[in-house]
Parts: C-alpha cells; structure tokens; sequence
C-alpha cells in the first residue's frame, strides 16, 4: 500500500499545501504501523529513532522507492 500511495498520490489537502506531503505522511503512517504489527507477531523489536522517522519522511517525498526497496528497509528496521 505504501508504494501505491507514494506512487498515485491518491489524497489531497484542501488548502495549498503539496500533495505530495500528505501522501509521503499516510504511507509513513500504515508503514510504520505495519511494521509495529509485524515485528509483534514475530516477537521482535523494531528500530524507529527519531532520526529514522526524519529520514523514511524524506525519501518517501522525493526519492522514487520501488516496492521492493521499501520491503528491504522494513526488513532492516526489525531486530532480533
């Protein structure tokens, strides 16, 4: 879901604001939340500084992520 919504820009504000903001903001959300779920299931811990945040912001603004490189770092992000 996260690459679709990167991907389509489904949502939009109803002001001025870049689109492109609150759909990078919704995919972070269910990605982050998704990864939450799993990492519970698995009895695993998951690595979210703040600075991990700041930077998953980002490249879902402006970097072209294919669903594979966003399965990568969800991979990365759950510890042992």
């Amino acid at each position: 879901y996260c690459f679709w919504i990167l991907k389509l820009q489904p949502f939009a504000w109803m002001n001025n604001k870049p689109n492109y903001e609150l759909n990078a903001l919704i995919a972070l959300w269910l990605f982050t939340n998704g990864l939450k779920f799993y990492a519970a299931k698995l009895r695993k811990k998951v690595n979210l500084s703040k600075n991990i945040i700041e930077n998953l912001y980002y490249s879902f603004r402006f970097r072209d992520l294919s669903k594979e490189a966003i399965m990568d770092l969800a991979e990365g992000m759950v510890l042992c």
